[in-house]
């Protein structure tokens, strides 16, 4: 994953109101403004279905959340 486009995905769920936090080199942690976890994600540079992994699961966490 290019370095733009993982900072355009953690922008982009930061623009949605959720905390990204950084764990560790490139794994982050993602929770909505009350503290609650939503999802873990990581890039790895091989995996081009990166970005339509981490979004179907956000998608499926937020709905479980918020309903």
């Amino acid at each position: 994953m290019a370095p733009k486009e993982q900072a355009s995905f953690i922008a982009e769920l930061k623009d949605m109101g959720l905390v990204v936090e950084n764990g560790s080199k490139q794994h982050y942690k993602v929770y909505t403004k009350d503290g609650i976890w939503v999802m873990d994600f990581a890039h790895s540079p091989s995996d081009r279905n990166w970005r339509k992994v981490a979004t179907r699961q956000l998608r499926h966490k937020l709905n479980l959340i918020y309903g």
